[in-house]
């Protein structure tokens, strides 16, 4: 299983996971690297929980 680093700073956060590939160079698991800026002063942290979720969602929708 791969080791997966999150960052979480003010207003910024920001996720990796690497590829990984076995020792023919093929890949078992693609790489994802995301990083998410948010205007969060003051926010209400349901709405934004809910606006996270809709993006994610959105975004996975592609790969149906």
């Amino acid at each position: 299983m791969s080791k997966s680093n999150l960052s979480i700073v003010p207003q910024q956060f920001s996720f990796e996971k690497p590829t990984l590939t076995n020792r023919k160079g093929e890949v078992l698991s693609h790489g994802i690297n995301v990083s998410i800026s948010i205007d969060a002063f003051q926010a209400d942290k349901i709405q934004l929980k809910k606006d996270l979720a809709a993006i994610f969602a959105e975004v996975l929708e592609y790969f149906d």
